[in-house]
Parts: structure tokens; sequence; C-alpha cells
């Protein structure tokens, strides 16, 4: 049995895997996400039990609201490149039925990836599409990396900012924009979470991405949760 180790970048990645874990067990779930108990393991469960105040509700909501984002957005039209930014634990690589000929790219720091990688290693998961694990650090040059994997920036793409920006400085978050924005053309969508301190709309517009109203998806109406707002604000290049 491989022995974990933990540190506090993949710590938060792995806390976000068990509120999913946790959405995963319900009976009435929004998602199916069979690796998230595995992704958490042990440390992700005990980083979740001691942050009481931590929306599992929201996270679940979140998961869903971006899986039906991702899919509706590759089936609408020749989309073929999916890229997640600071991915984590996120298993949507395994979990979701991309169409043929997807390549998806995880972005995200070298010890969260190792980890991870090992983990699904370990329990012979297989993705269900082309995925591209790229060990980077986002507040550095990364762009090559994602190219030389083969990303193509004159084809159209999706890009999910999940869970990342309100924990970057001002500077970090436009330089990031920056770049997404120079990798993409007409026809791409961004999908960035934001918090009431820090709205994306105005930095995505000014950047070409038009916003498009979103809402929390429809499998949440069947529960009793506590009221949220749009988890993202959702953008597409004209």
């Amino acid at each position: 049995m491989r022995v974990r180790t933990v540190d506090a970048l993949a710590g938060t990645a792995c806390m976000v895997a068990a509120a999913r874990a946790r959405e995963d067990e319900r009976p009435d779930h929004l998602f199916a996400d069979p690796l998230a108990a595995t992704l958490a393991g042990a440390p992700g469960f005990a980083y979740l039990d001691r942050l009481a105040n931590v929306p599992t509700p929201y996270v679940a909501i979140r998961t869903r609201f971006f899986d039906d984002f991702l899919l509706a957005a590759v089936r609408s039209g020749d989309v073929r490149q999916v890229v997640l930014v600071a991915a984590g634990m996120d298993a949507r690589a395994f979990r979701l039925p991309w169409p043929p000929g997807l390549a998806l790219y995880e972005l995200d720091q070298p010890e969260v990836l190792v980890l991870k990688d090992a983990i699904l290693t370990d329990s012979g998961a297989r993705a269900t599409c082309q995925r591209h694990a790229l060990a980077v650090d986002l507040t550095q040059s990364w762009a090559e990396a994602l190219c030389a994997a083969a990303y193509r920036p004159h084809e159209p793409s999706v890009w999910l900012v999940e869970g990342l920006l309100y924990y970057l400085e001002e500077a970090v978050v436009h330089a990031l924009l920056d770049r997404i924005a120079t990798l993409t053309v007409p026809g791409s969508w961004l999908a960035p979470t934001s918090s009431a301190g820090m709205p994306c709309g105005p930095r995505c517009s000014s950047r070409g991405w038009r916003c498009v109203p979103t809402m929390a998806p429809s499998g949440a109406l069947a529960r009793t949760i506590p009221k949220i707002s749009a988890p993202a604000t959702v953008g597409r290049r004209g």
C-alpha cells in the first residue's frame, strides 16, 4: 500500500476532492465521481472535517455547473480542446463522457500532479479522453509547455479556472488572463470562478470575452440547499 505524503498545496486539492466524494455518496447526488474518495484519501477528509465552514453544497453545485458547461461547450461546435487551470484532484478526464478525439490538459504544480498520477496509477483509472497532465508554475511561463503537448492555439478551446483566482494577487490574475487570451481564438470559451471582492466579468470582457448569463444546474432545484449566486462568469470569444 502506498503511503501518502501531502503538502499544503496538495492538501487543498485533496480537501476539494473529499467534498466531491461526500456529494457522490448521496443518493440524490448532482454528479457521480467514483474516483473522488480515492483522490482525497484520509488527509483530504481530515482536512475537510477540520474546516467546518467549508460550503460543501457550493462545491457540489459548482462541480455540476462546470460539468454541464464543459460538455455543452464541446458538443455545440468544433471545440476539441479543454484546459483545466489548477486542476488539482479533478477527475473530469476520467468520469465525463467526452466526444472522440478530445484532448484535455491539466495544469498544476508538480507536487500536486505527481501525487495525483501515483494515485490514478494505483487505482487503474482510464481516461475517457486524451489526457495531458502538465506540471507548471502558473505564476511563471507555462504556455510553451502547453503548446509542446500538442495544444493548438489556432483552434477553439474551452478553459476552466475553478477555485483559483481569489488566491492570487491582482497582478498575477491579470497576467494569467492575458496569457489565456493569447492562446485562444474566436469560438473559445472561458469559465473562471470569482468572488464578490474579485468579479471576473470586467477582467474577461476587456480581453475580448463576451459574458454569458449563468445559472445553477437544474438538478440542484430538487435539493434543499443554501441560496448561492451563480458560480462563475462564463465568457465566449466572438
